[in-house]
């Protein structure tokens, strides 16, 4: 549970911009809405939500902490992999 907890503090740095601004460009220039653990942790089983991974692929694993259902991205591919996701998702991500 600690590493979990750990995972989703992580959760602080919530990009949900992607679904607001679109853009990762624009989205460079705003500040990043944050949420609790205890909100994240309610949302973990909401298929609206889409939790992203976005450690490097090294880190990711290694790691023995992973959000189930989450999807890794490359962190270094926004642009390749971001129009796969629509705009009625909300989109958490996260590292360690």
């Amino acid at each position: 549970m600690y590493k979990f907890n750990k995972i989703i503090s992580i959760l602080a740095s919530i990009l949900t911009f992607f679904i607001v601004y679109g853009s990762p460009v624009q989205a460079a220039a705003i500040e990043v809405p944050r949420i609790s653990n205890h909100a994240a942790k309610q949302m973990v089983d909401d298929p609206a939500v889409i939790f992203i991974d976005v450690r490097s692929a090294k880190s990711y694993w290694r790691s023995t902490s992973k959000i189930t259902r989450a999807v890794r991205e490359d962190p270094n591919a926004v642009i390749q992999w971001t129009a796969k996701y629509t705009k009625d998702k909300t989109l958490i991500f996260y590292c360690t």
